[in-house]
């Protein structure tokens, strides 16, 4: 999976390590890897753009869209 981070800050947790991104970054995030993405120490969006190879063969993508009915969720939804 692969992050471009279009604007807005804040912090990445990659497995054990927190790092802080911003906008103008790209983040690989390699197979098996957690993340969480969190911007809610920011007043500003964050917007991303999000890459997977194939998301048909990704089986987070598909239970997302199960669960919420779309990819993602912001900070603010249950």
């Amino acid at each position: 999976e692969i992050y471009y981070i279009l604007s807005g800050k804040g912090k990445l947790t990659l497995d054990d390590k927190v790092v802080d991104v911003e906008g103008g970054q790209v983040i690989f995030i390699p197979a098996g890897c957690f993340h969480a993405l969190d911007n809610s120490m920011s007043d500003e969006d964050m917007c991303i753009l999000t890459f997977w190879r194939d998301y048909r063969a990704n089986e987070a993508y598909e239970t997302r869209v199960k669960l919420w009915g779309k990819s993602f969720k912001t900070v603010d939804e249950d």
